[in-house]
């Protein structure tokens, strides 16, 4: 779960789905559309599944 910076809003993966693009990975928040920065967490092992973390500003 993650909480939008702007308008403090508590969303799910399944609402806010990440996104990647030339300035990194976010999510868009779906009540006031602010962009939310996550940053993917080091990995053991490549082959394991990405873990990402939300950027709190």
């Amino acid at each position: 779960m993650w909480i939008c910076n702007g308008c403090r809003m508590l969303t799910t993966l399944q609402v806010a789905e990440p996104n990647i693009d030339d300035e990194g990975i976010y999510f868009i928040c779906p009540v006031c559309h602010r962009r939310n920065p996550l940053v993917a967490l080091p990995r053991e092992d490549p082959d394991d599944p990405l873990d990402l973390e939300q950027v709190r500003e």
